[in-house]
């Protein structure tokens, strides 16, 4: 079996396939035994898969899961040709080709464009804007927590300045007290 757990891998193989559209084929136009043969160095035929019209036609009008498990090839042969069919599936969703019922395929308008973008160059993209926006979000948690530190050291040095006013206002009101009860007793 092929092995698929990279992402990268698989979005660059999206772009191979676009970019053969664009750049390696005519009229941005390619028989499906072509795209196998440029994406694997093998010939459709030569691998001995398939009648490809009886193949395509049943991959079109059948459900994905029961398509290849009628032919007697070799796993790793099956799960690329499986993953080029599923790829160019994934395109048409996408709306980047169209396939006709012989399974050519032929690049839309969008498809140029996403050739512009690139499946892997927007993969890497997003990665950058996370790790972007996690260092704003690490970088604000810092400064919030610095923030909070300066506000408790406000808010204590204010109550220390509240404290220190209610000591003066007292210190005052003691002064007036005694100054009256001086006056107070100088008048008797």
């Amino acid at each position: 079996m092929t092995q698929d757990k990279d992402i990268k891998e698989n979005l660059e193989f999206l772009d191979r396939v676009l970019n053969y559209l664009v750049n390696g084929c005519t009229n941005y136009f390619s028989s499906f035994d072509d795209l196998y043969k440029f994406m694997y160095g093998r010939v459709l035929e030569v691998d001995n898969k398939v009648i490809v019209n009886g193949y395509f036609t049943t991959f079109l009008t059948s459900d994905i899961n029961t398509v290849f498990n009628d032919f007697s090839i070799s796993d790793t042969i099956q799960a690329e040709a499986q993953k080029l069919v599923e790829a160019c599936y994934f395109l048409k969703q996408e709306k980047l080709i169209m396939l006709d019922n012989q399974f050519n395929i032929k690049i839309t308008f969008q498809g140029i464009i996403k050739v512009s973008e690139g499946f892997i160059t927007m993969h890497h993209k997003t990665l950058s804007d996370s790790a972007r926006l996690a260092s704003i979000a690490d970088t604000q948690l810092t400064q919030n927590g610095q923030i909070l530190i300066a506000n408790q050291k406000i808010a204590s040095l204010t109550r220390w300045i509240a404290v220190g006013a209610i000591v003066a206002v007292i210190y005052q009101v003691v002064q007036l007290l005694k100054l009256l009860f001086s006056c107070c007793l100088d008048n008797c």
